[in-house]
């Protein structure tokens, strides 16, 4: 069964957000509060990098889809 996690959640929408071109340097506070506490504390976590930058997203992805490269 799916467990719901919410700094896993904030984390891959700030990334998703952060990969649209266009969308510009990273500046905290543009964005909620709680979710950037999240999103950072999920970073740390799992050794991901903080700010979120454009193409972090696609890596979360792979990430997900192949961990065996990540190992």
């Amino acid at each position: 069964m799916f467990e719901y996690d919410e700094e896993y959640e904030d984390y891959a929408s700030l990334c998703d957000e952060m990969n649209d071109i266009g969308s510009g340097p990273w500046v905290e506070s543009d964005w909620d509060p709680r979710a950037v506490a999240n999103g950072k504390r999920y970073a740390e976590k799992h050794g991901l990098s903080w700010p979120p930058q454009e193409g972090d997203y696609d890596r979360l992805y792979d990430r997900e889809q192949n961990p065996e490269d990540y190992n």
